[in-house]
């Protein structure tokens, strides 16, 4: 189960302190004989909710299709994904997955730190999102990169 952080945003929007599809039993059991990759997550293509598809290509996303009009375009006034459609609530009916103005917010009203090997891990790089007031409540985003074909680059 993915741990739910407060970080004491205006909206009160809670953010997951790791990215969905972590492991946390694996990592309390094992962390330090983790490596990087169990850290990351998975990966999501924008509006699905099935993870680590073979590619990532316009061909192969479930809302690129030119036969019939779509959801998720710049015509559809849509600025959050429809539940379901939405792997975070998916996953935990009480979340989703932020807009880009949850976003905007996360970055104006915390602290973002540049780690490297985080949790003493060789190699774990990203980026500890920390609570202004209370340090103890931050989330990690792990510089996974990204997906582009059947590569992540």
């Amino acid at each position: 189960m993915n741990e739910v952080v407060d970080l004491g945003l205006p909206s009160g929007t809670k953010w997951f302190k790791y990215n969905l599809g972590v492991d946390y039993k694996k990592l309390n059991i094992n962390s330090e004989n983790s490596t990087p990759k169990d850290w990351y997550g998975n990966y999501y293509a924008w509006g699905e909710t099935e993870s680590n598809k073979p590619k990532y290509t316009p061909t192969s996303y479930k809302w690129d299709n030119k036969q019939i009009t779509t959801k998720y375009n710049s015509t559809d006034n849509l600025e959050e994904l429809l539940p379901e459609d939405d792997a975070a609530y998916q996953f935990n009916k009480m979340l989703r997955i932020p807009t880009v103005k949850e976003c905007l917010e996360l970055l104006n009203n915390t602290h973002i730190e540049c780690v490297h090997n985080y949790n003493s891990i060789n190699g774990l790089n990203g980026y500890l999102v920390v609570n202004r007031k209370d340090k103890s409540k931050y989330i990690f985003i792990p510089a996974s990169g990204l997906m582009s074909g059947s590569k992540r680059i």
